[in-house]
């Protein structure tokens, strides 16, 4: 099944590592789903991602950002 990550899930993926949110990026990377992602979606997510407002609730810094986004680029459907 492939899908698109809305930013707000991701975020809250971010926040609450025992969320249901969370539980969706973990089967990305069982690769139970296949992720879509579009230039402008990734640099929406690392816009929201690295705003300092969600990085004191999330706890990540703009490199930890970049690894998650790395990630999620190695996950796309190509």
């Amino acid at each position: 099944m492939n899908i698109v990550l809305d930013t707000n899930i991701l975020v809250a993926s971010t926040i609450s590592p025992n969320g249901a949110f969370y539980q969706i990026i973990s089967q990305l990377q069982q690769q139970k789903y296949n992720l879509m992602l579009s230039v402008p979606l990734l640099f929406e997510y690392e816009d929201v991602l690295k705003r300092k407002d969600i990085q004191q609730l999330n706890q990540l810094n703009d490199e930890d950002v970049d690894v998650i986004l790395n990630r999620f680029l190695n996950m796309v459907i190509r």
